[in-house]
């Protein structure tokens, strides 16, 4: 199952266009050869005498600013014609008052009355007169403006200004008091100069909030000048996130009684974004303060706070940055959601396009459908995967939203000869993130093996079940699956590391949290004392729907001191950990696959407004100090226990057998590791080729600890 069911991303529309069919009914008059007559209509229509009435829509008169581009308000009339505009006179090249005309007549000839609109073309840019004059103190000339000395001005964003002073003291401006005169930086974005005595300055919404003007021949003679914001907006001055009087201020609140939403504006959604950001982001001092009123959208401010910083190998530093609507947040973390209960693969983004499955939940649609890992979609729809344009079709179909939404699918089965031909039902599907339980031969050795996909709440008591059940096999050796576990509860990580290393972990470090240097002692969120997690030999009692095991409960432990990882460039987040705070503590991992998805970073999500904001804010490091693995843990011949390198086989994954089978590639290459002790000459996969990387859409978030955004699905 597709942890939740993703998107794809849609890179061009189409138009829709709707064919009526118009039936024409021919009645006859009559026999053959049309010998019959008809009659006149008696009923004879009134004459239509009545003209169209114009409405003008806008402003009038209406004022354009000198070479601007004059926009058409527009007009209607009541009986539906078009009227007809003319605005040839309307001259933005030149200060004047222009009028436009409309006109219109109906199908009966009859003519509206003539309507016009006054087009004031004015000159938007405000002159400043400057003089010169002894400074009261008697320290030098000082400018005047308005017969104030050193006068505080104050300039509106969007209108341009013209400061008229003696050429021989040039006026200009700078984010310095005196300029460049105390060592200040001119400020010249949106400025124009001339030698006759003129400087020209365009306040924009990107123009700093305190500026000076200043003399560049002659120092003291300047003064301030103040930008107010028209979010309210200034730079480097922040609000509390926590307070009431931001937090849940919303542009659409929410109306039921579970929430305290108020109405607000986007602006202010905005304004919490910026606030939570500078406090919270590991890397605050990185981003740029952006006026909060000057973008639309609240989960399009958010993305702006992401720094653009890369890691030392050229990475972009922050690759987890997303919101998600919390609603869908919440049903995730649940392991219940609409949907086939399925996972794709997708092998390529763009046409030429493939789509394999990668596996199935028991007893969901594509399992009672015989969906099954290897199999190929040919089409849904109609829609051709390989080739079609039409995404939204493709999304619809592939990825439904809702419970009872039927798709006809066309698909190929693993060494099948024929497509086949069924419509499958979306519905409420449950994520079983642990499967395949089993214990193996290998060489009179028991080796356990499971498949772990997601760090989510059921997740909990199927973990103990499976240890439990393994442990009581008397296993030598575990294989533990995770190539599909994009992440989730750090909580979680840290029970399957007791689990798996037993009471030789228990109490030590399992991940220590680093934030950034605004919160050195407790956390940003929560104001905990900040304390290293440790490995937890007790259940958390997470309240999963189903078979929730008690807090408290004590958890079975292998006190294994090797384990074999089978992973992928989607093993990220809290499974990452999980090798990390294993290696901490000695425990040797053997890592079977491909590189894991480096994120050795994680953050509370938090809600404002329906929507759950995810924003890195801490780094974790195991009981050995080492958390640099920002670009994944990689499988080497031979490694030690300090680095980002694991000893490992690198082997594609092998979507020709099911997870579990001992001939499944990774399986079985861990399984020849555990018998030789190294890794097999040549990995086998029947579909090694089509494999790739899996690309999932950013989902994954979590209420406390960690979260995982997986890798992001990109068709087009």
């Amino acid at each position: 199952m597709v942890l939740k069911e993703s998107k794809l991303f849609q890179i061009s529309g189409f138009a829709k266009t709707v064919l009526l069919a118009i039936t024409i009914v021919i009645a006859g008059c009559g026999g053959g050869g049309g010998g019959g007559s008809s009659s006149a209509d008696p009923y004879q229509p009134s004459v239509d005498s009545t003209a169209p009435v114009i409405t003008l829509q806008g402003d009038n008169p209406q004022a354009v600013d000198l070479n601007a581009e004059y926009q058409e308000a527009g007009a209607s009339a009541d009986t539906g014609e078009t009227v007809v505009i003319d605005s040839t006179a309307v001259d933005t090249a030149s200060i004047g008052s222009y009028t436009v005309t409309y006109n219109v007549a109906d199908a009966a000839g009859n003519q509206a009355a003539e309507k016009t609109r006054t087009v004031n073309v004015t000159d938007p840019t405000v002159t400043v007169n400057v003089e010169i004059a002894a400074n009261n103190n008697g320290t030098g000339n000082v400018y005047v403006i308005d017969g104030v000395q050193k006068k505080s001005l104050s300039l509106e964003v969007g209108k341009t200004y013209k400061f008229v002073h003696p050429s021989g003291h040039p006026l200009r401006f700078s984010t310095t008091a005196d300029g460049t005169h105390g060592g200040g930086v001119e400020y010249t974005e949106g400025v124009g100069k001339s030698a006759s005595g003129e400087t020209i300055i365009e306040v924009t919404a990107s123009t700093p909030t305190t500026l000076y003007y200043f003399c560049t021949i002659h120092s003291g003679m300047g003064g301030p000048i103040n930008v107010p914001s028209m979010s309210g907006w200034v730079a480097g001055q922040y609000d509390d996130w926590r307070s009431t009087s931001m937090r849940n201020i919303c542009e659409n609140p929410r109306t039921t009684s579970d929430f305290t939403d108020t109405q607000g504006t986007v602006t202010d959604e905005n304004n919490w974004i910026r606030s939570y950001s500078n406090d919270t982001y590991l890397w605050y001092s990185e981003l740029n303060d952006i006026d909060p009123g000057t973008v639309s959208s609240a989960e399009g401010y958010f993305d702006l706070m992401r720094t653009d910083g890369l890691s030392p190998t050229g990475n972009a530093k922050d690759q987890f940055h997303y919101s998600q609507n919390t609603e869908e947040y919440n049903q995730y973390y649940s392991g219940v959601s609409a949907g086939y209960g399925v996972r794709f693969f997708v092998i390529a983004s763009s046409p030429p396009r493939q789509i394999i499955v990668g596996y199935n939940e028991p007893n969901g649609p594509a399992a009672n459908n015989s969906l099954s890992r290897g199999a190929e979609i040919i089409s849904v729809d109609g829609e051709a995967i390989v080739a079609s344009n039409n995404v939204d079709v493709l999304n619809g179909a592939l990825f439904p939203t809702t419970v009872g939404e039927s798709h006809t699918f066309v698909v190929r089965d693993l060494n099948a000869t024929e497509d086949r031909t069924f419509t499958m039902t979306s519905a409420e599907t449950t994520t079983v993130p642990v499967k395949n339980v089993s214990t193996l031969d290998v060489g009179g050795k028991k080796v356990g093996y499971l498949t772990f996909n997601a760090h989510i709440k059921p997740a909990e008591t199927q973990l103990i079940d499976a240890i439990t059940q393994l442990k009581a096999n008397n296993i030598e050796e575990l294989v533990l699956d995770m190539r599909y576990n994009g992440g989730g509860y750090l909580t979680i990580a840290a029970e399957l590391g007791y689990m798996v290393a037993g009471s030789a972990s228990e109490g030590k470090v399992f991940d220590a949290l680093t934030f950034n240097d605004k919160y050195t002692v407790r956390d940003p969120i929560n104001n905990n004392i900040l304390e290293p997690s440790r490995f937890s030999s007790t259940a958390a009692g997470f309240d999963a729907p189903t078979d929730p095991t008690p807090r408290g409960t004590a958890l079975p432990g292998l006190n294994l001191t090797r384990v074999f990882i089978l992973a992928s460039g989607g093993t990220a987040s809290a499974s990452e950990a999980l090798i990390n705070g294993l290696r901490g503590v000695d425990v040797e991992v053997i890592l079977i696959g491909e590189a894991t998805r480096g994120k050795p970073y994680g953050w509370y999500a938090i809600d404002n407004c329906g929507t759950t904001y995810s924003t890195i804010q801490f780094k974790g490091s195991n009981a050995k100090g080492f958390g640099d693995y920002s670009d994944g843990f990689l499988p080497v011949a031979s490694a030690d226990l300090s680095g980002a390198e694991i000893t490992g086989c690198e082997v594609a994954d092998d979507l020709s057998h099911a997870l579990g089978d001992a001939s499944e590639g990774r399986l079985a290459a861990a399984l020849t590791f555990i018998e030789t002790g190294s890794c097999p000459a040549e990995a086998t996969s029947a579909l090694s080729a089509k494999s790739g990387s899996i690309k999932l859409h950013p989902l994954s978030a979590v209420t406390g600890r960690l979260i995982q955004p997986e890798l992001g699905t990109v068709i087009r």
